[in-house]
């Protein structure tokens, strides 16, 4: 029987490798992908990633399984996400990415599915970039990775009402950025 989340910390917790290995494996998709819609930078994603997963390396110690481990991960994600945004803010111009990426499943699409699922990413990219922080993540949390208001409010430190205020605005600005688009799809 495979081990539950919570028993891989406890595992990692005793120094196992084999441990935090299967964390990835569990996770490294869905923390690249939410690195990535948070940024819109592939390359930038694959080095947080990293540094996330070193810090649940390091924090290993920490760990309390009060909460789902996912929501803790997403935590750690979620502070990555913004310390990189107010680096880049004092560095450099933002820029959203060259186009939709979700990282390769083995089976992929035809060549005219995919150019069609890369052309409506780059227009949800480009919408999920235009929104502030709170609600991006709020919403990539709860629609792309299936989290609970109650899993994102914890990941955010805020309340379920907020969440779900958070989520409700993001929802109605993407619906308002992509309607034209959508209706010229019809």
């Amino acid at each position: 029987m495979e081990s539950s989340d919570e028993e891989l910390m406890g595992q990692l917790a005793n120094c196992s490798p084999a441990a935090l290995d299967r964390l990835m494996e569990r996770y490294e998709r869905p923390v690249l992908n939410a690195i990535y819609r948070f940024l819109g930078d592939a390359d930038r994603a694959q080095e947080l990633a990293q540094d996330v997963f070193f810090t649940v390396y390091q924090q290993r110690h920490r760990y309390q399984p009060r909460a789902k481990f996912s929501t803790w991960l997403f935590r750690i994600v979620k502070n990555r996400c913004l310390n990189e945004r107010r680096r880049l803010w004092r560095t450099q111009p933002l820029e959203t990415g060259d186009g939709a990426m979700e990282y390769p499943d083995s089976q992929t699409p035809g060549p005219d599915i995919a150019a069609m699922r890369r052309e409506t990413g780059r227009a949800l990219d480009a919408a999920l970039q235009s929104l502030p922080e709170k609600p991006r993540l709020a919403f990539v949390l709860s629609r792309a990775k299936g989290f609970s208001y109650r899993e994102v409010a914890d990941a955010l430190d805020i309340s379920v009402a907020a969440c779900e205020s958070l989520i409700h605005r993001a929802r109605l600005a993407l619906r308002q950025k992509l309607s034209p688009r959508l209706k010229s799809s019809k």
